[in-house]
């Protein structure tokens, strides 16, 4: 009687330990799969938001006056309160020679008027180059921060006109989260 008592206990016992393998194999995969969905949906987010910084830089350097429209004009940094955003063109698809050369002595001036553009353009947290070129890919512009190091986030290009030629706009962001 006791034999057929110690056999039924160590049949339970041994279904009891393959029962709590088997959950805990399971709990593995789960939270495998559940990480690896965090992961995707952490990187899609990060393009998202890549992607729509992209749109605003290409607005502010393309399309836009910024605001104040004359913000070029008022001699200020683009730290001041005044300047709400900083935008590069006279009318949509033509730059204004003045808001260029100025953009680009901001982007490439001190770490504050670096950050501050950065800012007043939408591109906050990223790294900013800006890139002007005629067609001829000779360079007209070129201001702000070279991706040494980070990942590139995105790069997007775009025709306008500066002065009375047609020219090619390239503006790439990234993120460097190590520094």
């Amino acid at each position: 009687m006791q034999n057929a008592q110690t056999k039924k206990a160590q049949i339970v016992m041994s279904d009891l330990i393959v029962s709590m393998g088997i959950f805990l194999l399971l709990l593995i995969v789960a939270y495998s799969a559940w990480e690896r969905q965090a992961d995707q949906l952490a990187q899609w987010n990060e393009q998202t938001q890549a992607q729509q910084a992209i749109e605003r830089g290409m607005m502010a350097l393309t399309q836009s006056p910024g605001r104040p429209t004359n913000w070029a004009l008022l001699g200020v940094t683009p730290q001041d309160e005044d300047i709400i955003s900083v935008g590069l063109a006279q009318r949509p698809g033509v730059l204004d020679p003045m808001r260029v050369n100025m953009l680009a002595e901001f982007l490439d001036g001190t770490d504050l008027e670096y950050t501050s553009t950065q800012k007043k353009m939408g591109l906050a947290p990223y790294q900013v180059e800006v890139h002007v070129a005629d067609t001829n890919g000779q360079t007209i512009v070129s201001a702000g921060k070279s991706p040494t190091s980070g990942t590139v986030s995105g790069t997007a290009r775009s025709v306008a006109w500066y002065n009375q030629s047609m020219v090619q706009v390239r503006l790439t962001i990234w993120r460097n989260d190590t520094t």
